[in-house]
């Protein structure tokens, strides 16, 4: 007779952080049985790491590239989404490096947030909206329409050249871009 070993706890949250850059929240630990003071054990013992409200890491998960940007919008909250600059970062579009993550959220972000995150107060359309690499953020498209007054024109124009490319943009996104990049390099000349 072989005995099947019970799942404990900390194997439940392993799976969860597995699949969410070693990332874990509390809502998502409850919803699968394990009671938020079990989470908080295991970060007082060590096993995890509290590295916001209420979010928790997984320090047996190998980091990735991606992870800074999967934690500034968790961090937030669950209706947050990376924008603007930090989508093209996190993407690798613009040569863009900004100095902190850019996340919009559709309420007001009460809790304090390290200084590394810049939140937004910004409800958008749907449409505005994707998932990629499950991490929440704008479209392609919408970050480079924000990123207009902010980014140098040849860097735009380089972006939309290579998200068209690797296919993150329609050709009509790419032919609105384009002709909004000019408008504004013909403003700023004048």
């Amino acid at each position: 007779m072989v005995l099947k070993r019970r799942q404990t706890y900390r194997d439940t949250l392993r799976e969860i952080a597995a699949g969410d850059y070693g990332l874990i929240t509390l809502r998502d630990a409850e919803a699968l049985g394990v009671p938020a003071v079990e989470v908080r054990k295991l970060a007082s013992r060590g096993f995890l790491e509290r590295v916001g409200h209420g979010l928790y890491r997984d320090p047996t998960i190998p980091p990735s590239d991606m992870d800074q940007f999967a934690w500034a919008a968790r961090a937030v909250g669950d209706d947050a989404y990376l924008m603007g600059e930090s989508v093209l970062a996190m993407h690798n579009l613009g040569f863009v490096n900004p100095a902190r993550i850019t996340v919009g959220t559709p309420r007001r972000v009460w809790r304090a947030l390290p200084a590394v995150i810049h939140a937004v107060t910004r409800k958008l359309p749907p449409d505005a909206l994707t998932v990629e690499e499950g991490v929440a953020q704008t479209t392609i498209y919408q970050a480079l329409i924000d990123c207009l007054p902010t980014v140098m024109t040849s860097r735009l124009r380089d972006a939309v050249t290579e998200a068209g490319r690797r296919g993150l943009l329609t050709k009509r996104e790419q032919s609105a871009l384009r002709a909004r990049i000019s408008r504004r390099s013909t403003e700023m000349t004048r």
